[in-house]
């Protein structure tokens, strides 16, 4: 290690510019990153709806309606009007109403009621509406000014049209709640004014070098936008605070602040590589999912952990070098207590944690298995079909097509295709929507032997068939790789199942509870705290377990966990709250409900883990502890020594 450290510490200068340059460039490069806010695409290209969309703008000039217009308080020759002047407004490429279902003309009792309420009904018009997509702020803002407060505007354009609108401003809001608390924390839990901002200054540089980079992958989806910069800061933030909290105390050991440096980066870098790993393996699971939005999430987050070790342990010992005289200024007393016999009050609640683990592991377990999930933005809602829209439906089967205009065929057969256009009552997703689409390919199965469906329910619906798979794979691809680190680090056999358990008992719980509450979770909050939960604070179970194997090799088990207790409560309350309140501000300041979910879960999940870590973890080492020495390489458990009654000295 001496040429990293060595390297490092007498470039410093040279660094810290360095990464400010990166700084300063990924800056002006994240402005151009791409964002996607279609969940959509990011369905494997086997699903059959992305097929179908592939085929359809191949074959077809006419596109698929992406949204649904209301106009209040119109005749039908008003609505009529009303259609012409949305073909106007720029951006729409194609308005369709009852008229292009039945002819209008005549008396609409004279035709069935489904039908025609399903786009006119009490004064009101719902037109369905193609919107060019990149478009959509302009076409929308257009739309509303013509139809006016009584109107509106739905479907997968206006979500799409509210997010890109909402997003800037709400990981701007995440941010303006997440660091000033913080700070907050840190200033609590440090001896210097000073150091807080190092620790936000370090993590902070890697986010932005995350973010800006990612303009080399193409575009980014809108949830790694919201997501990824939160959970960077908060998940990463205990490289910083360790490796000055080693230097913090190896200044009073050695005689240059270099030399502490040295000393520190020399400690922290395994360390601190050894959380990291159990983090990044979280977040490459994810890049196993058939929905690609996993992998989209996974590796980013993969390279902001990468990132973040590397500002860590090199550009933060660099610029705290060049900040030590104002360190040293700055200090203050210590405000948070030092927790040294915090083990009193755990120790109490050790036996009734145990049973009511014993009791709960089977339901959760269970009951995380069995939630209802959503995968969109909508919830579950009515059925029926309310109309379609054919060649047949629309011009009849007994005029020849010769007789007919191109542009009127071209709406309904391509060279290889026919297309049908079937509206339903449903919304986007939910049992009746998902057996609506279920029905219509069973019944479309009787007569072609080759079909594709597209639409938001069709996309959804192959959403929940990817997921299904997904999940198991992911969860064993995470627990597996996180299983090997722990195995290499802490060189045992027993152990990496006990750590294990331990935080996955807090994530069958955290996900149970939607179930037992009798409500729907959204599908990418269940996989992305599974792995985001375990591989985040798994951290917090090896800072507590390293610790009491250090101690067990002086002392009893018992006195081992009283003072490993002592020793890591505030290290991992300090990080555990971080990573609650990043949750919170997802929660708070997002107004999509993935993101929300996803904040919520996280928080929820990170108080948990703590839990488990504090009150189950000690149980659990002290029954197996001499299974864990059995199992343990080198393990050196240290045995008391007693008198037996023949005089001589034993061993326990």
């Amino acid at each position: 290690m001496n040429w990293y450290t060595n390297f490092v510490i007498k470039h410093r200068k040279s660094v810290v510019i360095v990464f400010a340059l990166l700084t300063i460039a990924s800056i002006l490069l994240l402005m151009r990153v791409n964002v996607n806010y279609k969940m959509a695409d990011y369905l494997p290209p086997s699903a059959q709806s992305t097929k179908a969309v592939k085929i359809m703008e191949k074959e077809f000039t006419q596109a698929v309606p992406n949204s649904s217009v209301m106009v209040s308080d119109v005749s039908v020759a008003k609505a009529l009007e009303y259609k012409e002047k949305l073909l106007k407004i720029n951006g729409i490429t194609e308005v369709l109403w009852l008229d292009d279902m039945v002819d209008v003309a005549k008396p609409l009792e004279m035709y069935d009621q489904d039908t025609v309420e399903g786009f006119y009904k009490n004064g009101k018009a719902l037109y369905s509406v193609t919107i060019k997509e990149g478009m959509e702020p302009e076409t929308i803002k257009a739309i509303r000014k013509l139809t006016g407060k009584d109107g509106a505007v739905s479907g997968e354009a206006a979500d799409t049209n509210a997010m890109r609108s909402a997003a800037g401003g709400e990981v701007k809001m995440a941010v303006l709640i997440i660091v000033p608390t913080i700070l907050l924390i840190l200033i609590l839990s440090t001896t210097s004014w000073l150091e807080p901002f190092l620790f936000v200054a370090a993590i902070g540089t890697s986010i932005v070098i995350n973010m800006g980079t990612n303009i080399f992958l193409g575009r980014i989806s809108f949830i790694t936008n919201s997501v990824s910069p939160i959970l960077q800061l908060a998940v990463s933030l205990d490289y910083a605070i360790f490796l000055l909290h080693s230097y913090g105390d190896y200044k009073r050991q050695y005689d240059t602040p270099e030399n502490a440096m040295r000393a520190a980066m020399k400690k922290s870098v395994k360390t601190v590589a050894a959380s990291a790993l159990t983090t990044l393996f979280g977040f490459i699971a994810l890049a196993f999912m058939d929905f690609r939005i996993g992998a989209d999430l996974g590796l980013n987050l993969a390279k902001g952990i990468a990132l973040s070790f590397i500002s860590c342990m090199v550009f933060l010992p660099c610029l705290t070098l060049m900040c030590n005289k104002l360190i040293q200024k700055s200090q203050h007393r210590e405000f948070m207590p030092s927790f040294k016999n915090v083990n009193c009050f755990f120790s109490k609640v050790a036996i009734p944690v145990m049973v009511i683990v014993v009791v709960l592991t089977i339901p959760a377990f269970l009951g995380q298995r069995k939630v209802d999930f959503l995968y969109g933005n909508g919830e579950g809602k009515l059925q029926h079909i309310t109309g379609i829209m054919s060649f047949a439906s629309q011009v009849g089967t007994g005029i020849p097509k010769d007789f007919l205009a191109p542009e009127i065929i071209d709406q309904f057969y391509s060279k290889n295709y026919a297309r049908i256009i079937i509206y339903t009552d449903t919304k986007q997703e939910g049992e009746a929507a998902f057996k609506t689409v279920e029905e219509i390919k069973a019944t479309v199965n009787k007569y072609y032997k080759e079909f594709y469906f597209a639409g938001q329910s069709a996309n959804l619906y192959d959403m929940k068939s990817v997921v299904a798979i997904d999940n198991n794979r992911v969860n064993l691809i995470a627990i597996a790789a996180i299983f090997l680190v722990l195995l290499f680090s802490l060189q045992s056999v027993s152990l990496p199942f006990i750590l294990i358990f331990t935080i996955e008992i807090g994530i069958w719980i955290n996900l149970s509870i939607p179930y037992f509450a009798g409500s729907a979770l959204n599908f990418l909050g269940y996989l992305v705290i599974s792995t985001v939960q375990l591989g985040a604070t798994v951290d917090y179970a090896i800072l507590f377990t390293t610790h009491y194997l250090d101690l067990r090799k002086e002392t009893s088990s018992k006195k081992a966990i009283h003072t490993a207790m002592g020793e890591t409560f505030k290290s991992i309350l300090v990080s555990g709250s971080v990573l609650a309140i990043a949750g919170l501000a997802l929660n708070i300041s997002s107004s999509n409900p993935i993101v929300g979910e996803l904040g919520m879960l996280l928080a929820r999940g990170t108080l948990l883990s703590m839990f488990m870590v504090f009150c189950l973890l000690p149980a659990l080492l002290r029954i197996f502890d001499g299974v864990i020495r059995r199992t343990t390489c080198k393990a050196g458990f240290f045995k008391a020594k007693e008198i037996n009654f023949n005089g001589k000295e034993t061993k326990q």
